[in-house]
C-alpha cells in the first residue's frame, strides 16, 4: 500500500473569496494605491480594493470553493504475482499479473448543484418524427424542467448559491494486467526484448483539472460518480512491443577497408502496437441543467451506425406558433415553453446530441480512437581511422514507414498534447452534431516520419 500527496494546485484553485482577487497599482494597473503603501494600510476595503463581506449571508453567497477539513490522502493498493524462467543460457521468459486499486483519488465536484433532469423527468428524443397529437399530449415541457431548482436543498437553503467547486476524495480506479515478456541478453551481436500486456483500467474520474477535454474533468453528475465508472482514458487493452539490437559481428578483424565498409554496422528496430485511447462523446451543452456543461454526454441509438453522430431539432406542441429551430441557453422562447422533445436529424446515427432537458444515455469513454501501429528504426555505422581516432554516424527514424497514426497523444512519448490551441478542435471531434465528429484526422497530427542524424567524433 502506498500513499500519495495532494498537489498544491488543488488548494490554489480553491481559495476563499477574500483571497481570490489581486490589485495592480498604477501605473501598471488602474488602482491608485496610497503612498506610502503599507504605512497607509495597504489595500483598502470596498470597491476596487479587497473584497469585503459584512454579513454571513454575503460570505456564503460569494463562496465558490471548499477545501475539505479532514483531507484523505490518495492511496494505491498493489498486488502482483510473477513466474520467471531462464533457458538456453541467453533467454529469460516471464509472465506476471499486476493489480492496482486506487482509493480516495481527488475528483473535481460541484457540491451544491444537482441535475434537474432525472430518469423520470426529461424530454424524449426521437429518431422518427412523432405525430403532433403525441407532442400535444406531453405533460412535461422544457419550461417545467427549468423551473425546478438546480441547487442541493441543504446548500440552497443555507444561502450557498454560487457554484461551489471542491476536490473531494471520492474517485477510485481499478487496474488488472497480464504481462508476458521474453528477453534475450546481448550475445553474438544480438539482443531482443518482446513484451505483450493485456490489461483493463477502469475509473470514475481521471483528470482533476482542465488538462483535457477528451475525458471531462467533472462528471456528468458529480453527486453520482458511480455513474461515470467506465473504461479509463488511460485504458489500453492491448500493448505489444518488440525491440531488437543487432550489432553485426562479422568483419571486425579484417583489414581496415573491409572493417570500415562491410563491418561495424548496428541496427535497432522497435515495433509498437497499442489499442486506441477511449474518449467521451459529449453534447457540449448543459443537457441535464445542473449549470455545468463539462461532463454532459449523449444519447445512444442502439440501432445506429457505429461511430456516427447526429444533431437535433426541437419539437413543440401546437400551442407554440413557431417552434424554434434550435434551443440555446438563452433562447428567445426562453424558458422553453412548449418544447416537449427533440428529433434526431440523422436517425441512423449511433450518438445523438442530448438537448436541454434530455436524458443522456451514453456512458463515459465509449468512443475509441485509432491504435498506435508504429515502427521505429536506428542504424549506426562506426568508422575507425586510427587507434585513437574514430567516428560514429547514426540515423534514427520515428514512424519509419510514415504510417498515419491519428492518436490522442504521441506514438513514442507519454507526454500529453498541450491544451492551448487544441481544446476547440478536440471538443468538435466529440460533438455528434459537428461535421468533425469521430474524425481524429481533422484534429490530431498523423505523427509523420521524423529523421534524426547524428555524428560523433572520438579522439
Amino acid at each position: 500500500m502506498a500513499y500519495d500527496v495532494l498537489f498544491d494546485n488543488l488548494g490554489l484553485l480553491s481559495l476563499p473569496p477574500q483571497l481570490s482577487s489581486t490589485i495592480d497599482c498604477a501605473p501598471v494597473g488602474n488602482f491608485n494605491c496610497a503612498t506610502p503603501f503599507l504605512a497607509s494600510g495597504g489595500i483598502p476595503p470596498g470597491p476596487g480594493g479587497l473584497a469585503t463581506f459584512p454579513t454571513v449571508a454575503d460570505q456564503r453567497a460569494a463562496t465558490s470553493a471548499f477545501v475539505p477539513v479532514n483531507e484523505k490522502l490518495p492511496k494505491s493498493i498493489d498486488w502482483t504475482l510473477g513466474v520467471q524462467h531462464t533457458f538456453w543460457n541467453d533467454f529469460t521468459a516471464e509472465i506476471r499479473y499486476v493489480g492496482t486499486r486506487g482509493i480516495h483519488l481527488p475528483a473535481q465536484i460541484r457540491l451544491n448543484t444537482q441535475a434537474k433532469v432525472t430518469p423520470s423527468f426529461f424530454l424524449p428524443t426521437f429518431t422518427t418524427a412523432p405525430s403532433q397529437a403525441t407532442l400535444d399530449a406531453s405533460t412535461v415541457d422544457l419550461a417545467a424542467i427549468k423551473a425546478t431548482s438546480g441547487l442541493v436543498p441543504a446548500y440552497g437553503n443555507a444561502g450557498f448559491v454560487a457554484n461551489i467547486t471542491s476536490y473531494q476524495p471520492w474517485a477510485s480506479s481499478t487496474y488488472h494486467g497480464l504481462a508476458a515478456q521474453l528477453n534475450k541478453r546481448f550475445s553474438h551481436g544480438f539482443q531482443m526484448v518482446g513484451a505483450y500486456t493485456y490489461s483493463h483500467n477502469i475509473d470514475d474520474a481521471t483528470a482533476e483539472v482542465f488538462s483535457t477535454v477528451l475525458s471531462p474533468r467533472r462528471a456528468q453528475d458529480g453527486l453520482n460518480l458511480r455513474n461515470d465508472y467506465a473504461n479509463s482514458i488511460l485504458d489500453h487493452r492491448h500493448r505489444l512491443t518488440f525491440s531488437v539490437i543487432y550489432d553485426e559481428p562479422y568483419f571486425k578483424n579484417g583489414n581496415a577497408f573491409v572493417r570500415n565498409t562491410l563491418g561495424n554496422w548496428e541496427i535497432a528496430p522497435i515495433y509498437t502496437y497499442q489499442s486506441g485511447q477511449w474518449v467521451t462523446a459529449q453534447s457540449g451543452i448543459d443537457s441535464n441543467l445542473n449549470g455545468d456543461t463539462a461532463g454532459d454526454r449523449t444519447i445512444l441509438n442502439p440501432n445506429g451506425v457505429p461511430g456516427t453522430g447526429s444533431g437535433i431539432i426541437p419539437l413543440c406542441t401546437s400551442a407554440v406558433a413557431v417552434c424554434p429551430a434550435t434551443v440555446t441557453a438563452a433562447n428567445a422562447k426562453g424558458k422553453g415553453v412548449g418544447v416537449v422533445g427533440y428529433l434526431a436529424t440523422n436517425p441512423s446515427a449511433q450518438y445523438i446530441e442530448a438537448g436541454y432537458g434530455a436524458l443522456a444515455t451514453v456512458g463515459r469513454n465509449t468512443l475509441q480512437l485509432k491504435p498506435i501501429n508504429d515502427v521505429d528504426m536506428s542504424v549506426l555505422k562506426r568508422i575507425t581511422i586510427t587507434e585513437r581516432f574514430r567516428v560514429e554516424f547514426r540515423a534514427s527514424a520515428s514512424n519509419l514507414f510514415n504510417h498515419a497514426q491519428y492518436v490522442g497523444g504521441f506514438i513514442n512519448d507519454v507526454a500529453p498534447i498541450p491544451s492551448p490551441g487544441f481544446i476547440g478542435p478536440q471538443k468538435n471531434m466529440l460533438l455528434p452534431n459537428n461535421p468533425d465528429f469521430n474524425k481524429p484526422s481533422t484534429v490530431f497530427s498523423s505523427n509523420p516520419r521524423t529523421l534524426q542524424l547524428a555524428l560523433k567524433i572520438f579522439f
